[in-house]
C-alpha cells in the first residue's frame, strides 16, 4: 500500500554503529530502539528518525513453580550469571564473573556460582577456557544448554544475586528480569 510505513526495531551494543550497515536505513521510515545508549549510537548516523520505545518489563505474576532441586541448581547462597557465546564471550564476559567470584569466595564458603550458557559448542576455545577456569571448583556449575524461558526466569528468581559483568549490552534483558523479580544485581554500568 502507498501509505504503509516501515519501522525497524533494532538492538545495538556498542557506542558506534557500523558504517557498512548504513544501507539498511534506506529500507525504513523510522528506527525504534529500546535504550538511550542504543538511541545515541544509531542517531549519530541515521538519516531517518530514531525513537526510543521502552521495553515492557513486568514483575513475575507469581513465583516460579520450579525449585532449586527441579532446576538442578545447588542450595546455599547462589550467584547466577548467563552468557550466549554467539553474543561474543569477550562482550558478555563470563571469565571476569568467574575471576571475581573465585577472588571473593573459597570453595567451602557456602556460596555457589551457576553460569548458564548457550552455544558453547559453537565457540570451543571460549567454552574450554571457561571450563578450565571452573573445573577445580565444585562450587561453580556451568550449564551449557538451551533452557526454556520459564527455566531461565526460574534461575533468576531462585538465585540470591544475579551477576553481569558485561562489557556492553544493548538493553540487558536478564538484568531487567532480575530487577523485576526483586533480586540483587551486580553489573557494570556501561551501555543499555
Amino acid at each position: 500500500r502507498g501509505d504503509a510505513r516501515r519501522f525497524g526495531l533494532w538492538f545495538w551494543e556498542l557506542a558506534e554503529f557500523p558504517e557498512q550497515w548504513a544501507a539498511a536505513f534506506e529500507l525504513l521510515d523510522e528506527v525504534w530502539v529500546t535504550s538511550e545508549f542504543t538511541r545515541a549510537a544509531v542517531t549519530a548516523v541515521s538519516p531517518v528518525p530514531v525513537r526510543l520505545v521502552p521495553m515492557p518489563i513486568t514483575s513475575p505474576s507469581r513465583p516460579t513453580a520450579f525449585t532449586r532441586e527441579t532446576l538442578g541448581v545447588p542450595q546455599g547462597f547462589l550467584f547466577a550469571s548467563a552468557v550466549d557465546f554467539n553474543s561474543v564471550a569477550k562482550r558478555k564476559n563470563p571469565f571476569d564473573v568467574v575471576a571475581a567470584y573465585t577472588a571473593a569466595f573459597g570453595p567451602d564458603d557456602g556460596a555457589h556460582l551457576i553460569l548458564k550458557s548457550i552455544n558453547g559448542s559453537l565457540h570451543v576455545a571460549e567454552m574450554e577456557r571457561l571450563r578450565a577456569m571452573t573445573h577445580e571448583r565444585a562450587d561453580i556449575t556451568v550449564f551449557d544448554a538451551h533452557w526454556t524461558t520459564h527455566q531461565m526466569q526460574a534461575m533468576i528468581e531462585l538465585s540470591d544475586c544475579f551477576v553481569s559483568l558485561h562489557r556492553s549490552e544493548g538493553f540487558g534483558l536478564n538484568l531487567a528480569a532480575a530487577m523485576a523479580a526483586g533480586r540483587p544485581l551486580v553489573a557494570t554500568g556501561y551501555s543499555g
